[in-house]
Formats: structure tokens, sequence, C-alpha cells
């Protein structure tokens, strides 16, 4: 059974200004943790700390990309934040994703907004 995958509106708004390309790229990393959960590993994946991980991958003209998520209970993942690598240690990008799942998880009953779907993102 497949991990339902959640997004913040961070995420959204990156996914929606993707080219066709990145789109498939960013898909098949979503679709990976879908299908592994956290089980999950490197180097597609990398825990942070408090309970936030990042997905990795790369966009065209090998931008690394990472969005951080979460497992907020049951078979799914909350995709939080994104942000493209620059350093060896992304440490402001990883506080960032941390408070980020802190607000998810005091703000929101149900802890995101969007359901991702390859084929176009849903209200949930």
């Amino acid at each position: 059974m497949l991990y339902a995958i959640e997004i913040e509106p961070e995420v959204r708004e990156f996914l929606a200004g993707l080219s066709p390309a990145d789109l498939a790229r960013a898909d098949f990393a979503a679709s990976l943790l879908a299908a592994y959960g956290p089980e999950l590993s490197e180097p597609y994946c990398r825990y942070l700390g408090d309970g936030v991980r990042e997905l990795r991958f790369s966009l065209s003209r090998n931008r690394a990309t990472r969005i951080t998520y979460w497992f907020p209970g049951g078979r799914k993942a909350v995709l939080l934040t994104v942000f493209h690598k620059t350093r060896q240690r992304e440490t402001a990008q990883i506080d960032r994703a941390r408070m980020a799942r802190k607000v998810c998880e005091t703000n929101h009953t149900d802890p995101t907004h969007l359901t991702f779907d390859p084929m176009g993102d849903t209200e949930s």
C-alpha cells in the first residue's frame, strides 16, 4: 500500500513552476517516497533531525534540489519546504524545515492543504 503524499503551499507553488521535464524528475522522487515511506534511504533521502527528512533529486542543469518532509502518522508524508542545495550543510534551510513541521503539526488538524497527484494537484 502506497503512502499518501500531501503538500504545503510552498511546495505546491514550486511544483507548479517546473518545466514538464523537471516535474517528471520531482514526480519520480515523490513516487519513491510513496512506495517506500520511511524505508526510503540514501541517496534518495536523508534524515535531518526532529522528524524532518529531505527528498533528494536533481533538476535540469544539475541543480541539486531538496524537498523536506515528515511523517505525521498513518501512511502519509507531508512535503514541507523546498530549496536548491548550494552548501555542504544547509543549516538555515534545515532550521526552516523544522519550524515548518512544527507549524504544520500545531496549526492544522489535517496537517496539509493539498494532495500531490502527478496529473495535477487536488484540494484535500
